[in-house]
Formats: C-alpha cells, structure tokens, sequence
C-alpha cells in the first residue's frame, strides 16, 4: 500500500512566525508554496509554486506566484507594421511595462548578410513591445523571424 505523507500547513503569516527545524519542508495555503527552513530563520524561505504554464510551442509562458512572469516566442514574425516598426504581442499581458525583453533575427540558411534589430524603448505595452529591423546585404527573406524571452510581472 503507498504510503502519504503530509507537511505542516498554515497561513501566510502562520507560516512567517513559524521557525522550523532545519530542512524541514511546511505549506503556505495562501501562496500554495512550499518553505524551507534552516532552525533559526523564522518563516523559512519560500520556494515560488508555478501559478501556470503554456507550452504552445512558439509561444509560451510560465507564472510564478511571486508574481513573475517569463515569455518566449521563436521563430515568430511581427504581428503588426507600421512603416519600418514592428509590433510583436505577447500570449499574455503583463500587469505594467516595467518588464525586459531580449530578441533576436532568427536567421534563414539562405541569408549569407545580417539583419539589425533594435527594440524601441518608448515602444512598450503591456501586451506588445516595438523593433526596427534593417536588413543588411545578402539577405534573401523579406520577413525575418525572431526570438524573444521577456521577464516582468503578472501581479503585484
């Protein structure tokens, strides 16, 4: 027969006035993680649960309860153009524009120049963020695609 085992559990702040024995494991029922405790740090020190995931394939995010959230697309072209600037949106809105992105040209094995991409600072959204692309010589795709990963926040 398998056997059950079950941690301590409480609240938030049961958890934050509670000092466990070292490498004892408790569960944070408001923020559904878990803590770690070393014996003398009351509260312990929380490992963020993961809130949700999206493995969509070029598009994908991860959540974590600490209000974190990471995006990554590959191989994805702009979503909107306007003149020379390009929208990308995110699968998910983040909760501000306090977020950073890095992107990439995502180069074809045809191309034998580069591309230059620049993001646009001012260009941020919560759901989309703006780039140039300057196509260089010896580039035979007229829409190059991108990589991205952006970290910020979901929540407060």
């Amino acid at each position: 027969m398998a056997r059950q085992v079950q941690l301590r559990r409480g609240t938030a702040t049961e958890n934050n006035n509670f000092t466990g024995a070292a490498g004892e494991l408790t569960y944070d029922t408001d923020n559904l993680d878990i803590r770690i405790h070393n014996g003398s740090t009351g509260g312990g020190y929380r490992i963020p649960s993961v809130q949700s995931i999206s493995s969509t394939g070029q598009n994908s995010y991860i959540k974590l309860s600490n209000g974190v959230m990471v995006q990554w697309a590959y191989n994805v072209t702009y979503s909107s153009i306007s003149g020379n600037v390009m929208t990308r949106n995110f699968s998910q809105s983040f909760i501000n524009t306090n977020y950073t992105v890095v992107a990439v040209v995502s180069l074809q094995t045809s191309d034998t120049g580069c591309y230059h991409l620049r993001l646009i600072s001012d260009g941020k959204a919560t759901s989309s963020f703006k780039y140039y692309m300057y196509l260089g010589t010896g580039i035979t795709t007229n829409n190059p695609s991108i990589n991205y990963i952006a970290i910020g926040r979901w929540k407060n």
